[in-house]
């Protein structure tokens, strides 16, 4: 009898065999193709950096005791430099067919002292508390911070031609606005405003979708606040596009921000991607729903847009709804989730240049004491 060794030897053999026999058979079958994609697929470096994107660990998220140390552009730079390679992001969750990378993006321009300094004064219009909440929620996501360095080396790398009308911008609000798309173009994930608050993993709600947005009430409107996409999808060329013709248009008022880079401009660079010029089509179904759309280069699959109407996914409130937010605060303070929410856009608006930010979401405590529960 053969030693158990050489046993498995000889049924490998075999079976490597009539494998290839078989694949002579089978028109189209080209072993030595599938085996050299395999190769192809190991030799890919992955996105993520070793120590992955939480700092407790795999799978955990303890954030340190500085918070210098995880708002730190040069993470970003690593996995952009990783991204300009191939690389390639796998999810480690159960949902399946999960497209958008595992990835949060977090903007504040100037830096993280700046940041630090504003959230921490006194009458804060937004916590950090908030952000830290959202890590928790995502601990196997890589998190990204982009300050205006990063932010200007990502244009430099590779959108150039934007570098002008971005140095040009009058306030920081703009160029944390714009810069979100390019990061959406060329990373891909998920990215958070400053003033959202998570409650739970939102990645049943990205299932399936190319491209997911926040839908609100206002025809005018859609939230910018939360984005999340694959990474090379012409959405985001298409919305740098109408960027540029309205920085055009209000080359002399320049201190336009919705209307020039914020929801109003978002609104308008959707409409014509989706429906072209039919801007009624757009007012009357934009406010929620699965749209199919162009595919990024080199799919082979159809492209799909999901919009979450107000009342989900992280808008419970319109923006000017004091009776709304003070219903959700009243909820979050005894420990109740808002149903068919992922989290909560404060609407707390830091760039309005105020320190109460938006007037109408009042209640600055709550979202701190959520996220301590969560």
């Amino acid at each position: 009898m053969l030693p158990s060794s050489k046993l498995l030897g000889l049924l490998a053999a075999a079976a490597a065999v009539v494998l290839l026999l078989h694949s002579q058979q089978l028109p189209g079958w080209d072993g030595k193709e599938l085996l050299a994609g395999h190769q192809r697929a190991q030799a890919q470096p992955a996105c993520r950096l070793q120590d992955g994107g939480g700092a407790g660990g795999a799978g955990t998220f303890a954030p340190p005791l500085d918070y210098r140390a995880l708002f730190n552009s040069s993470r970003s730079l690593e996995v952009l430099a990783r991204v300009e390679t191939g690389c390639s992001w796998e999810h480690s969750g159960q949902t399946s067919d999960l497209r958008i990378p595992p990835v949060l993006h977090f903007v504040h321009l100037p830096d993280a002292e700046q940041l630090i300094s504003t959230a921490s004064a006194k009458g804060a219009s937004f916590h950090l508390e908030w952000a830290l909440s959202c890590m928790k929620m995502y601990p196997r996501y890589e998190h990204l911070y982009w300050d205006h360095s990063a932010a200007r080396t990502l244009l430099e790398r590779r959108y150039p031609s934007f570098l002008p009308i971005f140095d040009a911008f009058p306030f920081d609000m703009q160029r944390a606005d714009s810069i979100r798309y390019f990061i959406m173009h060329r990373i891909g994930g998920v990215y958070f405003d400053a003033d959202v608050l998570c409650y739970r993993p939102a990645e049943d709600l990205w299932a399936g979708a190319d491209v997911v947005l926040q839908g609100t009430q206002d025809p005018e409107f859609l939230a910018s606040a939360v984005l999340a996409s694959v990474p090379g999808h012409p959405f985001w060329m298409h919305t740098v596009d109408v960027l540029k013709q309205r920085f055009e248009q209000f080359r002399d008022e320049l201190g336009h921000i919705l209307d020039l880079t914020g929801p109003f401009m978002l609104r308008s660079a959707l409409k014509e991607f989706l429906f072209g010029s039919d801007g009624d089509e757009l007012n009357a179904r934009v406010a929620g729903g699965t749209y199919e759309g162009p595919a990024p280069a080199g799919a082979n699959r159809s492209s799909v847009v999901r919009i979450h109407p107000q009342g989900s996914y992280f808008t419970p409130c319109a923006w000017a709804d004091q009776d709304c937010h003070k219903k959700v605060a009243a909820m979050q303070r005894f420990g109740i989730v808002p149903p068919h929410m992922a989290g909560y856009h404060l609407y707390r608006g830091s760039w309005w240049g105020t320190a109460e930010g938006n007037p109408n979401s009042h209640d600055d405590k709550v979202g701190a004491a959520a996220s301590e529960g969560s």
